[in-house]
């Protein structure tokens, strides 16, 4: 007898349920995002802008020793200061001199910036003269007339003993068509284990702009160029001479630059007016009298409120 073969029943029960899980399982995988790959961070280096000084029309070839210095060390406060190294040679021998600048430490790395107040040049010729353990220097850089370095680096070299002693270092310049007013050096001492490199002095050679000259008619205030400060907010200004007249270039407050908006000068006083974002108010400055290291002016905001203070010289 042949063997008989029965078909399974049919169970609607187990196909409903199965076939509701597939639905549930879909669903999910409809509702639910597949995972992506977390993008890496890249970094976007922004780099800063920055105005390019006005170019000038050449004037007259001018030479002119700095008018002040300061240091990011010293070995002394007159004595070696920085304000040693300014005006014309007057170490005329090679040794440790205190009429010339010297570093707080003999195997220091230090600069010391030199600033040509009484006329801004477009400069040829820059000028070192050293008198003790030349010549360490390693870079020197242009600062321009708005008080700013616009990657104006004119020398730059490994510390390298020289027989001569005093020596001048002259750097030719080229390629700079714009106004300058400082000189800054930097000294690495801790390679030659000489000692101190002292600067006696330092030249800048250089164009006036055209129609410019030095300072021939000061006023009642012939020694407004320089750089002042508040002792109440710390702003800080630098006044030079341009175009026969003083000129303040540049306001600053720990690093921080603010907009001049007006200025003039009257022949017997400056007047100089720049916006303060952090106090939202225009201030105004105004000179009245000069005796020596202090400036007396008179301030006040665009609110109203107004009083005196004295300015003193920043060496």
């Amino acid at each position: 007898m042949k063997p008989t073969f029965r078909l399974p029943t049919f169970n609607f029960r187990i196909f409903f349920l199965v076939l509701a899980l597939l639905l549930s399982v879909l669903a999910c995988s409809i509702g639910t995002p597949k995972p992506t790959a977390t993008p890496v961070p890249t970094a976007t280096r922004v780099v800063p802008t920055k105005t390019t000084p006005p170019v000038v029309n050449m004037g007259e070839l001018v030479r002119s020793w700095a008018s002040a210095g300061e240091a990011t060390s010293s070995f002394g406060t007159d004595s070696w200061g920085a304000n040693q190294a300014a005006g014309a040679p007057d170490t005329l021998t090679c040794g440790d001199h205190m009429s010339a600048w010297a570093s707080s430490s003999s195997s220091g790395v230090d600069s010391i910036t030199l600033y040509f107040y009484d006329q801004p040049v477009i400069p040829t010729e820059v000028n070192i003269v050293q008198n003790f353990n030349p010549s360490q220097i390693v870079k020197v850089e242009l600062l321009d007339a708005y008080g700013q370095y616009y990657d104006a680096t004119i020398y730059e070299a490994a510390p390298e003993a020289v027989g001569q002693c005093p020596v001048t270092l002259s750097i030719p310049v080229t390629g700079i068509d714009y106004l300058v007013m400082g000189v800054r050096i930097s000294i690495d001492q801790s390679v030659l284990g000489l000692g101190w490199n002292e600067i006696d002095a330092v030249e800048l050679v250089g164009y006036s702009e055209a129609g410019s000259g030095p300072i021939t008619d000061p006023g009642t205030m012939p020694g407004l160029a320089g750089t002042w400060r508040d002792p109440e907010t710390t702003d800080t200004f630098v006044v030079v001479w341009q175009n026969g007249q003083y000129v303040v270039t540049s306001v600053t407050w720990e690093g921080t630059s603010y907009t001049i908006v007006d200025q003039s000068w009257a022949n017997d006083s400056l007047t100089w007016s720049y916006y303060d974002p952090d106090i939202v108010r225009t201030v105004t400055y105004s000179t009245t009298s000069l005796d020596g290291d202090n400036l007396y002016v008179n301030w006040s905001y665009d609110d109203g409120s107004n009083g005196t203070e004295t300015l003193g010289r920043v060496p």
